[in-house]
C-alpha cells in the first residue's frame, strides 16, 4: 500500500510537468506569432501596408495558442484567476474582444469587397524596379497595373490616346477607374492609355514616348504638372549621365550640386518630426479597420493619412505658418505648403531655371516625334493646389502671405514660357485652371483637406473634362 501510494503523486506530477511544458510552448508560440503579426511591416513579412489580411491570420492563430495554453494552465490558475474569468466582467470582457475581433475581419472583408484595388495599389508602388532609361518604374502585374507597369488593366495593342504624366496623372488619392485618363476614356468613349507614375518629370515622359509610340495612338497628352515637374527635369537630366545632353554646359559645372534637394528634404524632416505627436494613435488608425470605421464616423482623433486629412495638417500649418496656409470657407477646407512648392518652382534658382529650360526642350523634342509620326500632341498644364486657390483666398483674407505671392508669380512665369512656346511651335496647350478655378468658386473641395496637393476624385473628373472638351472642340 505504501509503494503504490508513492507511485500516484510522481504519476500527477510527471502530467502536471508535460502539461506545463506544453502549455508554456503554446504561450511561447502565441506571444511570438502576435509579435510578428505587429512588426509584419518592420519584418518585411507582411502583404499589405499596415495591418493587412495575413497579419491578422498570424495574431489570429498566435492568440488562439494563448488561449490554449492558459487553457492548458486553468488547473494551476489561482482561485481569485478562476472566479474572474468566469464571472460576469470576465465573459463581458471575452465577448468583447471576441467582439472586435470579429467586427476586425468583417470589416476587412467590406474593405476589400468595396475597393479591391487600394490597398493592392499602394503596396504595388513599393514594387519598384530598376530602369536604365526612367530611374526606376513598377513591376510588372503588381496590384491593379498592367504588364508595363501602368495603372490599367491590361496593354492594349492600339489605343486612341496615351496620357503621360506623374502622380497627378497616375491618380493619387482616387481609385484607377477615377484617374483623369480612365475618366477621360469613360467622357469620350475613346479607348485611353495611363502610362504615369509618380515621381516623374518632363525628361522621363520624353523617354517613355517611343512606349507610347508602340500603342499607335492617335494623341498623345502630356500631363504637366507645375508643382514639381520643373524641379523633376532638372535632377534627372543632371543626375543621370544617360541625359547628359539636355544639359546646360556652359553652368553644368555648377549645376551638378544639387542644393534644392536638401531644402525640399528639410521640410518633409519637420514634418516626420512633428508627426511624432501623433505616433501612436496614428499607428492604430493604419492598423485597424474598426479604427477606420471610427475615424470615418467622425470618431477617431487623429488623421488616418495626416498629409491628406485637416486636422493634423492644420496644426503643423499654425506651429510653421512662414511655411503654410489655411484654407476654411464653408464646408471646403485645405492646407497650402507654399515654401516647399515654392522651392521647386522658385525660378530665380538657377537649378530651377534650368529644369525650365529642359522641360522646354522636352517638349520641343516630343512635338517633333509626334508630329513625325501624324500623332497629335496636347499639352495639358495642371496648376497647383495652392495657385487653384488663389483668387478665393485674396476675397477671403484681403492678401496673400509672402510665400504665397512668390509661388504664384513664379507659377504665372513658368505657364507663360510655355504658353508662348507652344504658341510658337503650333502645339496645343490646355490650361486646367480655369475648370479647377471655377469648381472652387462654386464651394467644391476638389482637393483632400490636408497637406496633400493632388486633385480628390472630383478634381480629377474636372481635368478629364476639360481634355474632354478640347477634343470635342478639334472635332474628335
Amino acid at each position: 500500500m505504501t509503494t503504490t501510494g508513492e507511485c500516484i503523486p510522481k504519476q500527477n506530477n510527471s502530467i502536471g510537468d508535460r502539461v506545463t511544458r506544453i502549455r508554456a510552448v503554446l504561450v511561447v508560440i502565441g506571444i511570438a506569432m502576435v509579435a510578428a503579426a505587429l512588426a509584419a511591416d518592420w519584418l518585411g513579412i507582411g502583404s499589405d501596408p499596415g495591418f493587412g489580411i495575413s497579419q491578422i491570420l498570424l495574431a489570429t492563430v498566435g492568440l488562439g495558442s494563448l488561449l490554449s495554453g492558459f487553457a492548458l494552465g486553468i488547473a494551476v490558475v489561482p482561485r481569485w484567476a478562476k472566479r474572474f474569468i468566469f464571472s460576469r466582467a470576465g465573459l463581458v470582457l471575452g465577448g468583447l474582444f471576441v467582439g472586435l475581433l470579429a467586427s476586425e475581419l468583417s470589416l476587412r472583408v467590406v474593405e476589400f469587397v468595396n475597393n479591391p484595388w487600394v490597398r493592392t495599389e499602394t503596396n504595388a508602388r513599393r514594387q519598384v524596379v530598376p530602369d536604365p532609361k526612367l530611374g526606376i518604374r513598377l513591376a510588372a502585374h503588381t496590384g491593379g497595373h498592367d504588364g508595363k507597369g501602368f495603372r490599367n488593366d491590361t496593354v492594349p495593342g492600339q489605343v486612341d490616346i496615351v496620357a503621360i504624366g506623374d502622380s497627378q496623372t497616375w491618380g493619387e488619392n482616387a481609385i484607377r477607374s477615377e484617374a483623369w485618363p480612365q475618366t477621360l476614356a469613360r467622357l469620350s468613349g475613346l479607348s485611353v492609355y495611363n502610362m504615369a507614375l509618380g515621381g516623374y518629370g518632363p525628361v522621363h515622359y520624353w523617354a517613355l514616348l517611343e512606349e507610347a509610340l508602340e500603342l499607335s495612338p492617335k494623341m498623345i497628352v502630356i500631363g504637366l504638372y507645375f508643382g514639381n515637374d520643373l524641379y523633376d527635369a532638372y535632377v534627372l537630366a543632371h543626375g543621370n549621365d544617360a541625359y547628359a545632353g539636355f544639359r546646360n554646359e556652359s553652368v553644368a559645372g555648377d549645376l551638378m550640386n544639387d542644393t534644392v534637394t536638401s531644402r525640399i528634404r528639410a521640410l518633409k524632416d519637420a514634418w516626420e518630426e512633428f508627426l511624432t505627436r501623433y505616433r501612436w494613435s496614428l499607428w492604430l488608425a493604419h492598423q485597424s479597420a474598426v479604427v477606420r470605421l471610427l475615424y470615418n464616423c467622425g470618431w477617431w482623433p487623429t488623421s488616418i493619412e495626416p498629409w491628406k486629412e485637416y486636422r493634423p495638417s492644420k496644426a503643423w500649418a499654425f506651429a510653421f505658418p512662414d511655411h503654410a496656409a489655411v484654407y476654411e470657407q464653408g464646408d471646403v477646407r485645405t492646407v497650402f505648403t507654399t515654401t516647399y512648392r515654392l522651392l521647386a518652382l522658385e525660378l530665380d534658382e538657377p537649378r530651377i531655371t534650368e529644369g525650365l529650360r529642359i522641360t522646354k526642350q522636352m517638349i520641343r523634342r516630343i512635338h517633333a516625334r509626334t508630329e513625325a509620326r501624324g500623332v497629335h500632341l496636347l499639352v495639358m498644364l495642371i496648376p497647383t493646389k495652392e495657385m487653384v486657390h488663389t483668387n478665393a483666398l485674396r476675397r477671403l483674407q484681403g492678401q496673400l502671405t509672402e510665400a504665397h505671392s512668390r509661388l504664384v508669380q513664379m507659377e504665372l512665369r513658368a505657364k507663360a514660357e510655355i504658353l508662348s512656346l507652344c504658341k510658337d511651335h503650333a502645339i496645343e496647350c490646355l490650361d486646367g485652371l480655369p475648370v479647377l478655378e471655377q469648381a472652387v468658386e462654386q464651394g467644391e473641395q476638389i482637393y483632400p483637406s490636408g497637406r496633400d496637393g493632388h486633385p480628390n476624385a472630383r478634381g480629377y473628373f474636372l481635368i478629364a473634362s476639360a481634355v474632354n472638351q478640347a477634343l470635342a472642340r478639334n472635332g474628335w
